[in-house]
Order: structure tokens, then sequence, then C-alpha cells
């Protein structure tokens, strides 16, 4: 996708050295991808990825579940090297930001995004997600449809603090936008999937209610590249696009909430024309 490649660009030729909790970053601040639905299902062709790991994935999320082992069963790896920095084998110190070995023997990961979107506040909490998509079918007009991931009150418990912090659902009550905020974002490796995750969100709400995929945006807060995977961006960054795919769904029931739980929905989609380049690894940097 162009608008992927002219951040990764722009990094490139105007990103400033940053050194973090977890190495050496070129960065810029304040970045927006944009991609029009209707020109194609927005998975990068530069490099071949993976779908199935994306949806498995926003599955967890949607079912507000916070134990790693659920993915572990499905082949998802994402989660493996987290934990929740509250558990008692959490090892704290200084660097309590980074996961220790605590993440091999327990599979909790803390109140993440899944545990906000469906029960901010903690157990019978407010499902967010449930409440934006019943206003999209009495009120789909609203501009207060909004689900935040960012719980000041439970970020210490997370694995992770929130990258992709939250989301908003703007329609015209025939097409359907989607905006996500993110205020850390990894370039090379975490927004292709980041990008991924919410096309799919966008594709099944859209579904679940009936309208059309419209605009795919992301506001990026602190946009970088891992020093580690900078030259390997830039080469990958040389090949030229192909053809975006098109996200086909199966039979299986549009209700979102019913199709994430039914493990068949894992077989209940395809990419017509999905031709990308070979795939290329990243460094994942904790």
């Amino acid at each position: 996708m162009k608008t992927y490649l002219d951040i990764v660009n722009r990094i490139l030729m105007y990103g400033e050295e940053k050194i973090g909790r977890n190495g050496s970053t070129t960065s810029i601040t304040g970045e927006t991808f944009r991609h029009d639905m209707r020109k194609g299902f927005p998975i990068l062709t530069i490099r071949e990825m993976s779908l199935q790991n994306a949806i498995t994935e926003l599955r967890f999320f949607i079912q507000g579940f916070t134990h790693k082992s659920w993915l572990k069963e499905r082949g998802n790896k994402f989660w493996n090297k987290w934990c929740n920095r509250q558990s008692e084998e959490y090892a704290h110190n200084i660097q309590y930001l980074t996961p220790s070995k605590a993440s091999l023997i327990t599979d909790d990961l803390g109140p993440i995004y899944g545990s906000q979107w469906r029960s901010f506040g903690g157990i019978g909490g407010i499902d967010q997600l449930k409440g934006v998509i019943e206003t999209l079918k009495v009120a789909p007009l609203s501009r207060r449809m909004l689900v935040s991931a960012w719980n000041p009150n439970e970020i210490e418990s997370m694995a992770l603090p929130p990258c992709h912090d939250s989301f908003q659902f703007i329609s015209n009550g025939l097409d359907l936008d989607l905006i996500w905020r993110q205020r850390s974002c990894d370039v090379a490796v975490g927004l292709p999937y980041d990008i991924l995750l919410y096309g799919l969100l966008l594709s099944l709400v859209s579904r679940h209610v009936g309208m059309v995929p419209r605009y795919l945006i992301g506001q990026l807060g602190d946009t970088h590249i891992y020093d580690v995977n900078l030259a390997q961006l830039e080469s990958v960054a040389q090949r030229r696009p192909n053809i975006l795919p098109e996200l086909i769904f199966g039979k299986l029931e549009k209700d979102l909430f019913a199709w994430v739980e039914s493990d068949l929905c894992a077989e209940d989609w395809s990419l017509l024309n999905y031709n990308p380049h070979p795939k290329s690894v990243f460094q994942v940097v904790e």
C-alpha cells in the first residue's frame, strides 16, 4: 500500500534518532495512515503476511479474553513473551516494563485490549464494543461511537500498556469508517498487523450492521523503526506493490459475536488474488 510506504519513506528521510527502554529507533511524530477499503483489503503485498494470525488475535480481543492459552492453542504466538506485570511470577525490577521469564510460566496477560473493549472497569463493567455497535444500528450519525483500551486504573496490571489505545466508528448511515489512534507504532513489525486488525474489525462490523466499509484511518503518535530492522525494511520498501486482494467471507451468520466465537470461522474467509512478495522476517523488539 502506497500510504504505508509513504510512512516508511518519511521516517527514512526525516526521522530522528531516539534511545528508548528497549533500543534505538529512527522516529517521527504524528503520522497518518489512510486507506479506502473499496480499493482492496489493506494487507501488505511487498511481503507475505498471515491474515489468519490477525483474525485469531482479533477474535481473542472481541471475546474479551485475557489468557494467552487460547491463542497458543490456535498457533498464534503474538503474546507468548508477555504476561501480567502484577502476577506473582513476574520478577519486579527497575526495568519492570521488560518481559521476564515469568511469561513462560503464566498465561495471564492482565486486563489488555479485549478486557477493556468488553468490560471496561472490571468484571461487569461497560461493554464498549457492543455499545457502539448498538448505536450504529439506531443512531448511525452519532459522533460518540468510541472504544478506549486506555484505562489508567489498570495500566500497571497489563502485560503491555495499549499501543493502539482507542478507535472510533463514523458513519453516514450507508458507509462505515474506522479511525484508530496509536500512541506508539513499530512500523516494521506492529503497524502492518495493526492495519490488518482494524481492517478486519471494520469489515466485520460493517457486515454485522449492513453497511459498506469505506475509510480506514490510523492516527499514529511516536512512529518509529527499530534500528535493528532499519536496513531490512529499507530494502523491502523498494519492492513494487502488487494489486490489493479482496476479502471474501463465507456463509456463516453475519452476527459478529457469534462469528468470532465459532472456530468454524477460521475457514469462513478467503483472500481473492493475494499475490505478495516473499515473506520477510523482522526482529520483534520487546
